[in-house]
């Protein structure tokens, strides 16, 4: 069995959590989804419905995968240092790190896609390319 570890943070875009979260649940008793944010209060997404959140990530970074959706407030974690590290230890533990939209910045500016070639929101992508300057 896989166990993907789910980032949620405030303001998270709910298509870019449950889309994937949708298809990974397809996988059956393959995969264990794992909801973490970095404390326990249920998590509000940008539309404002809350989360339930399995673990902190003060409990644990060993995860099989790692998966992080996008939305505008993704931007706010790059201040938490102590957040940024977590993404860099799990995703340092993961075979495999995935991310949707903006989630991508947050894996630029941990360098953990750094000399990678990546995509990310069109929309978003001329203010959120310079914040990783070593991702192609």
């Amino acid at each position: 069995m896989k166990t993907i570890a789910a980032l949620v943070f405030p303001g998270f875009e709910t298509l870019d959590y449950f889309g994937p979260i949708e298809m990974f649940g397809g996988f059956g008793k393959e995969t264990e989804i794992v909801t973490f944010a970095k404390g326990h209060d249920p998590t509000p997404s940008v539309h404002g419905q809350r989360i339930v959140i399995d673990k902190s990530t003060a409990e644990k970074n060993d995860y099989d995968l790692l998966f992080i959706p996008g939305g505008d407030s993704a931007l706010k974690l790059a201040g938490d240092e102590e957040m940024m590290q977590w993404i860099r230890d799990a995703s340092a533990n993961a075979e495999r790190v995935m991310a949707v939209c903006t989630g991508t910045v947050l894996l630029g500016m941990t360098g953990v896609l750094d000399g990678r070639k990546v995509t990310t929101n069109k929309l978003n992508f001329t203010e959120t390319v310079p914040l990783a300057p070593n991702v192609d």
